[in-house]
């Protein structure tokens, strides 16, 4: 399996009350994922969002089903040099980042 990013539209329902015909929005919430690729056939696309580690037949959770028709474009992630040190360490590096960006 490779990781992937899924750009898809997904079918909406924003006018919760009644609404004119000429109110109804007609076009479809665009969505973006990332995760797994399962499978990609002529009907589905199967994207999970976490997958085991070093098992032959990993275990899968959050699988999604995205129809094929549904599917805009699929893109590889490229994987960069990882991040080494302590989720604590990691997570006040981004926080300080973070509060650098918004001042």
């Amino acid at each position: 399996m490779r990781q992937v990013i899924v750009e898809w539209d997904d079918a909406v329902h924003p006018a919760p009350e009644w609404v004119s015909l000429s109110d109804v929005p007609n076009h479809p919430l665009r969505m973006v994922s990332l995760g797994w690729l399962v499978r990609w056939d002529s009907e589905r696309l199967l994207l999970a969002q976490s997958s085991g580690i070093g098992e032959a037949d990993p275990t899968l959770g959050g699988v999604l089903t995205i129809p094929a028709g549904c599917v805009v474009s699929v893109s590889n992630v490229v994987r960069g040099k990882p991040v080494r040190g302590s989720a604590s360490k990691i997570s006040s590096k981004a926080s300080a980042r973070a509060a650098e960006s918004d001042g």
